[in-house]
């Protein structure tokens, strides 16, 4: 009779713990699909946000942002394609020489030249955008665009308020 009773009481054992593997499992499973749908959204939703939400841009003007975007958007697949062609030689240069400071040192200023055209075309693309901009709304943009350029885009914090 003890050793039913002890059957019983690791059956009843196993069975909890299966059920808490169980609801483990799944409880695991619903946080996993509500972190992918929680995820930043992209740079270019994130900024038709901004302009939407806080510079209140109408539909027109988010007609020509979408316009400026896509051609931003091939415009620097294209750039970040010759970039890294570019870099090729540069790195291969920096090996041949052996790592020299002054190696290092060119190295960096092809790199930096390379960086300020990517700039430059990240800042033409502010000014288009600035350009569809009434004049209520200029002042706004003028004093929040760098929430658009800012690495943590999507991230809410203190400073972006």
């Amino acid at each position: 009779m003890k050793t039913e009773t002890k059957n019983k009481t690791l059956l009843i054992w196993i069975a909890v713990l299966l059920i808490t593997n169980i609801i483990l499992l799944l409880l695991y499973l619903q946080a996993n699909s509500c972190m992918k749908q929680n995820r930043h959204v992209s740079r270019q939703e994130y900024v038709k946000n901004y302009l939407e939400k806080e510079l209140l841009f109408d539909a027109g003007q988010l007609a020509g942002y979408d316009q400026i975007s896509g051609a931003h958007r091939d415009k620097m697949m294209k750039l970040m394609d010759s970039i890294s062609l570019l870099r090729k030689p540069v790195f291969q240069e920096l090996a041949v020489s052996g790592f020299t400071p002054e190696a290092i040192q060119n190295a960096a200023i092809k790199i930096n030249t390379q960086q300020r055209i990517v700039d430059l075309a990240m800042l033409s693309q502010l000014v288009e955008i600035r350009s569809l901009c009434n004049g209520a709304q200029l002042k706004r943009f003028d004093t929040g665009f760098y929430k658009i350029t800012s690495r943590k885009f999507g991230a809410k914090g203190k400073s972006n308020k």
